[in-house]
């Protein structure tokens, strides 16, 4: 716990935050946690990755790989939360906020706020998407605070409750639910921290700022009853509570690492092998020394036991070649005797590409097998529906993953969002007694959208050349169709899969099966469109339960089979 505001330990307390003797047991580890996933999601410089000098390695080359590097990782993470982002699918899931308590305002309930008038955001699912979710992924040990915009006002209008993420660096010191002290401090470079000059310290009763040691303002009291901040989370790595967590997405470090540092090396590579190196007899005596490969001598000659340095021009060969440029210069000495110099006298050195070629495939290689570490290598495959590789895929551990990721947001990030901000705007102003006053529901998703078109189309092929039964293929169908389409186009094919009683089946399974299949579900099959269009010309077809739809449908058929079926003659008759 915090000593008493007014002691002397506070007061020492606080001195040591300032000084840096004092953050929480985890802080160099979870700071350390952040950096190597920054490198993949934020696209921070990968420090050791790139800096450490590689065997035999020039300074020239290693700086040059310093500058030119580029985050290469960042874009396929992009395509890790493109497929997260799919939780929020609103087919799958809902969050119903019940009735309105008394006091509260019709024009400021909880779900226009959150949904309609969220300060910077519109929307708390965009903030969720777009800023908490990568936060997350990349520092799992960061903070999220929800504070007032305007503290000490009593009109709920004016308070707009607002998250705000701390990183793991920010967050000095804690103890779960009962304060939190954050480093304030707007540092030039975010990353050369030196000690804090600004701390603010949030408790479950008031919130408290301090600079250089000393506080400033008042203390800001609440009425909330609890602190209003919470940890992002992730997969537990330390079981000793307050608990260190590691990113839901911290299996593709491993490879992604290895991915940048061999691109790091092959970006060195194809420069050298990009401009061509030119070698060169050398025919000139060296204008510096005569040829002689020493320095000049002096006036006078050298001194008594003095010994000559190294010519600087031509570095001891005595000679140097025609070219201002760099080049590799070859002695005439060199040739063996009675060799005569080739012509013309001088080429360029052929280097292999091979070793070019070779690590381009292992970067692949590695960030692939980052994709498959967190179960999400289908969203890398392209083109490899045809190929068949994609049919090995087990989707199960897909969304596995995902559901993990799911109950996490739904069941604790979500939940956490919503009620600090009902106790900012109803409980801190006595509008309500407590946050259950305001009740909601969430319904989690139960599944989720994430494979392509061609994959789907695929795995529907396979089922119904399997012989799988009718009732799974209109599933696989719909499932088709809410990928393609939207709006009422969606609604009218998927109202054609459903009321057609033979979907699925092919037109030679139908031909082969004619004696068995009813004369109204054959007409169904052929005309289902038309049907469903003069089905759909009455007012409120789409929405009636679907055993009514096909009742509709089925007497519709059976009608225009009456109409079209010709007259019999009665005997007797011409």
């Amino acid at each position: 716990m915090l000593p008493e505001i007014e002691s002397q330990e506070f007061k020492d307390y606080i001195k040591d935050i300032f000084s840096g003797k004092h953050k929480h047991k985890y802080y160099d580890q979870t700071v350390e946690l952040q950096r190597e996933m920054g490198v993949h999601v934020s696209g921070d410089s990968p420090g050791d990755l790139i800096e450490k000098q590689r065997p035999n390695e020039p300074d020239d080359i290693k700086e040059y790989r310093k500058e030119i590097w580029q985050p290469i990782t960042k874009p396929e993470y992009g395509k890790i939360q493109s497929v997260i982002n799919r939780i929020f699918n609103p087919r799958y899931y809902s969050i119903q906020f019940k009735e309105r308590p008394a006091r509260v305002p019709e024009n400021m309930t909880i779900d226009k706020y959150l949904l309609e008038d969220y300060p910077y955001y519109r929307s708390y699912l965009v903030f969720i998407q777009q800023v908490l979710l990568p936060k997350m992924l990349e520092d799992p040990n960061a903070i999220c605070v929800i504070k007032p915009l305007n503290y000490d006002v009593k009109d709920i209008e004016e308070i707009q409750p607002i998250p705000q993420i701390y990183m793991s660096c920010k967050l000095l010191d804690f103890k779960p639910d009962v304060y939190y002290v954050i480093d304030t401090t707007d540092y030039e470079n975010e990353k050369h921290r030196t000690t804090p000059k600004s701390i603010q310290l949030i408790t479950g009763n008031y919130f408290m700022s301090f600079e250089n040691g000393e506080p400033v303002d008042e203390m800001i009291e609440h009425k909330l009853g609890f602190t209003p901040v919470f940890r992002l989370g992730g997969k537990i790595i330390e079981d000793e509570y307050p608990y260190v967590y590691e990113s839901f997405i911290a299996a593709v470090t491993a490879h992604w690492n290895k991915a940048v540092m061999i691109q790091s090396d092959l970006d060195a590579q194809i420069v050298l092998h990009a401009y061509l190196e030119k070698w060169e007899y050398q025919s000139v005596d060296c204008h510096e020394c005569g040829g002689s490969g020493k320095e000049r001598p002096p006036p006078g000659g050298y001194p008594k036991d003095y010994k000559p340095k190294t010519c600087s021009v031509c570095r001891g060969m005595g000679q140097v070649a025609k070219s201002p440029f760099q080049i590799y210069s070859i002695n005439k000495d060199a040739l063996a005797i009675g060799e005569t110099p080739p012509t013309p006298p001088a080429g360029y050195i052929e280097k292999s590409i091979d070793i070019i070629e070779w690590m381009d495939t292992l970067v692949d290689k590695y960030i692939e097998k980052g994709f498959k570490a967190v179960n999400m290598d289908i969203v890398n495959q392209v083109g490899e529906v045809q190929s068949g590789i994609a049919k090995t895929i087990d989707r199960q551990d897909l969304d596995a993953f995902l559901m993990n990721i799911s109950n996490h947001l739904f069941d604790y990030v979500i939940p956490n969002l919503i009620e600090y901000t009902i106790a900012w705007l109803y409980v801190s102003n006595d509008v309500i007694k407590k946050v259950d006053d305001y009740k909601y529901n969430i319904v989690k998703p139960a599944r989720f959208d994430v494979m392509s078109i061609s994959y789907l189309m695929d795995e529907f092929k396979m089922a119904r050349d399997s012989g799988v039964d009718n009732t799974v293929l209109t599933g696989m169908q719909v499932s088709i169709i809410e990928k393609m389409f939207t709006g009422i186009e969606r609604h009218k094919l998927i109202a054609s899969i459903r009321l057609n009683p033979l979907t699925g089946m092919t037109d030679d399974n139908v031909l082969a099966n004619r004696p068995l299949i009813g004369e109204e579900d054959q007409y169904i099959r052929i005309y289902i469109q038309d049907l469903l269009e003069e089905a759909i010309e009455k007012d409120g077809f789409l929405e009636k339960p679907l055993s009514e739809q096909k009742q509709i449908i089925r007497e519709m058929a059976r009608e225009r089979i009456k109409q079209n079926r010709p007259a019999l003659i009665e005997r007797g008759e011409e």
